[in-house]
């Protein structure tokens, strides 16, 4: 939920998309997802139900689907980015247009806050596979 605050502030009083909230899902439960869901979305953010959405098939598709083993930070870098890359490109189809700037803005941001955010993750996630 820290990363769900930090990204509020980042993303309201600062001029850089920042999408923190994404690196929370990746140890949490469905429920808790849910609640971080319906909190940016109807209280903060008001996109009516597409982070919720996005959040619970995210975390269907890595639970069932694809079962992703995070042993390595490249793994677990890439991963974080695709998911970053897949949340920006529908949210901005969906409500408004894509801007490389601002892509490449995010990536830059997320990719320094991925990177630093392995050390709080679990210990199973090393620097070399």
């Amino acid at each position: 939920m820290i990363y769900a605050l930090i990204d509020i502030l980042l993303y309201n009083f600062t001029p850089y998309h920042s999408f923190l909230f994404l690196l929370n899902i990746n140890n949490k439960t469905c429920i808790h997802l849910l609640a971080i869901g319906l909190f940016l979305d109807f209280l903060v953010i008001n996109t009516y139900g597409f982070i919720t959405l996005f959040l619970l098939l995210n975390f269907l598709l890595k639970k069932i689907v694809l079962k992703v083993n995070m042993p390595n930070i490249l793994i677990y870098y890439f991963y974080n980015l695709f998911i970053l890359l897949v949340f920006f490109l529908l949210s901005n189809f969906l409500f408004g247009a894509i801007d490389i700037m601002v892509l490449g803005k995010a990536i830059i941001l997320n990719s320094i806050f991925i990177l630093l955010s392995y050390k709080i993750s679990p210990p199973y996630i090393k620097l070399i596979g």
